[in-house]
């Protein structure tokens, strides 16, 4: 199947952790196995994006038998955008599909849909927080 929006299997594991975390006693530290387990992810993978997040500032990691995981800001004010553009990068336009541009400038028609797609994923992803998720049970 091709998809014209794509995030990375790191950026949707980051997006549900953090997810996660923001549901969680701020004062309760996770562990990345509990956290794997919840999300039905390799640990190994998590860790790494939780060690990211950790450097970004969004968690706060402690390592130890009781160590774990917990959000640092309110899930009220982290958007799924700075999660995305942590782990992937700055979103960025899609401008041809081809290798070099074969279509008059200004004239491709699927460049409007492109322009279009850009800017209603990164409106929607910089209006929504990670309170915004939804888990059937925790």
């Amino acid at each position: 199947m091709t998809r014209l929006i794509q995030l990375s299997e790191a950026a949707n594991l980051a997006l549900h952790a953090l997810a996660y975390l923001g549901f969680q006693d701020r004062n309760r530290l996770v562990s990345s196995s509990s956290i794997a387990n919840t999300l039905g992810a390799s640990e190994a993978h998590l860790s790494k994006v939780l060690r990211m997040a950790a450097r970004y500032g969004l968690v706060r990691s402690t390592r130890g038998a009781k160590g774990g995981f917990s959000l640092i800001r309110d899930p009220e004010q982290v958007t799924l955008l700075e999660i995305v553009e942590m782990i992937d990068g700055p979103i960025v336009k899609e401008s041809c599909l081809m290798p070099s541009q074969i279509c008059v400038e200004n004239k491709c028609i699927l460049g409007n849909l492109f322009d279009s797609l850009h800017k209603l994923a990164r409106q929607h992803l910089s209006q929504a927080h990670l309170s915004d998720f939804r888990f059937k049970s925790l």
